[in-house]
């Protein structure tokens, strides 16, 4: 065997394994690819419902469910002289609110003086800091009241009872848990790529995850305007929309950010290329795809 052929069989060994171990490297590279946006859309999921519960935001979108639910300015219409008339008649400071479906008291120079708008939203308030805090107990001051699911102000009740302080509390650790994995997961791909292919790669997998949230809370959104019929088919899909902006919203950003890391390596990746001079090419490739000899040494000859 000459020397020349020995060479050609070391490099035919050492390209076959070079490409085996690259098609090993691209397929944890896109597993770990899929991880990350996968991971992208749960951790949007993640973040938006705590979002959502947290006490501010969820206050907000309570009231406005228990303004539907409970009709409150019909009720302060219908019961504002008997209010009026409990609390002059009352020694206790805290004035409860007769046949009001949340647990709420008033103070007795608020029931006798404030106007019924103003008393709204105090009552409002209070009514969703007890949803907040109780969840569908709130509701129930007899112990026995049974909720009908299947009707329209039956869900708008379940829904708000969702929006409580333990979702807020669930849903944090959830966050931080799916953080560290993305963080781990982007890493990984990162370390799996070359050049500008690491930036490029995470962008695309962080924009996937995040169109995939994207047309989801999109189609809840545009399927929660459709709902109508009757009033509290109309407040149960203003409480819908309320909630689904949140998540809306969140996969707008991260999707632009994923979009824009990518548009970022692209750029950068071809003004490099066009700044770097080419390299010269040490070992030309013949027409077999193995390389020329580099030196005259390997030249056609025998080993003895």
């Amino acid at each position: 065997m000459t020397r020349l052929e020995r060479r050609h069989r070391e490099l035919r060994a050492h390209s076959e394994a070079y490409t085996e171990a690259r098609s090993s490297t691209g397929g944890s590279r896109l597993l770990l690819t899929a991880a990350v946006a996968v991971l992208t859309l749960l951790l949007i999921g993640a973040v938006s419902a705590r979002q959502v519960a947290d006490p501010g935001e969820a206050r907000h979108v309570i009231a406005a469910g228990i303004e539907s639910t409970t009709e409150v300015d019909v009720y302060l219409a219908e019961n504002i002289e008997a209010i009026r008339s409990l609390a002059e008649a009352s020694k206790d400071d805290a004035i409860p609110l007769p046949g009001f479906p949340v647990a709420v008291y008033l103070t007795r120079q608020e029931a006798t003086t404030l106007a019924p708008a103003a008393l709204r939203e105090i009552i409002l308030d209070r009514s969703a800091a007890a949803v907040y805090d109780h969840g569908l107990d709130a509701f129930d001051q007899t112990g026995k009241q049974s909720v009908d699911l299947l009707s329209t102000e039956g869900a708008i009740d379940f829904m708000l009872a969702r929006i409580d302080r333990g979702a807020h509390d669930r849903a944090e650790p959830v966050a931080v848990v799916l953080t560290v994995l993305f963080a781990a997961a982007a890493c990984g791909v990162v370390l799996l790529s070359e050049g500008w292919a690491r930036m490029r790669n995470t962008g695309i997998a962080v924009a996937l995850g995040a169109f995939v949230a994207f047309a989801a809370s999109g189609l809840l959104y545009l399927s929660a305007g459709s709902i109508g019929g009757d009033p509290y088919a109309s407040d149960l899909g203003d409480l819908l929309r309320a909630i689904v902006v949140v998540p809306l919203r969140n996969s707008i950003i991260v999707l632009l950010a994923g979009v824009a890391i990518v548009v970022a390596a692209t750029v950068l990746s071809r003004l490099e290329q066009r700044m770097t001079p080419p390299e010269p090419d040490l070992f030309p490739v013949g027409p077999d795809g193995l390389p020329f000899a580099a030196n005259d040494e390997w030249d056609a000859g025998s080993d003895q």
